[in-house]
């Protein structure tokens, strides 16, 4: 009977700590590029400042959320962000609406 209650214990604690790190996803989207000047050459080890923004429907859509990066490019002129992670100038990332049906674009 002791046997039984600890295996009980034991599935309880394994669900619960899978259900809590479910909950802790983090609200980031990682995104990469490489930064070029007018000409199309890479802009190596540069800073640069990029905005993002998230438009709703189409290109020219509403902005549902847009952020600024500053960041320094490396000597290929590549840049990496993370989506959620810059310093926001519009809205907020976690209540984007992802799930509406409409599409989004960058």
């Amino acid at each position: 009977m002791k046997k039984l209650y600890s295996l009980i214990i034991w599935v309880v604690l394994l669900m619960t700590t899978s259900l809590v790190t479910l909950a802790q996803t983090p609200q980031l989207i990682n995104y990469q590029a490489v930064a070029r000047n007018e000409s199309g050459q890479p802009l190596v080890d540069q800073s640069v400042s990029v905005r993002l923004s998230v438009r709703q429907s189409s290109a020219a859509g509403t902005v549902q959320y847009q952020e600024t990066h500053n960041t320094t490019t490396s000597a290929q002129g590549l840049i990496n962000l993370q989506i959620g992670a810059g310093t926001v100038n519009i809205g907020t990332f976690a209540v984007i609406t992802f799930t509406d049906g409409q599409p989004k674009f960058l």
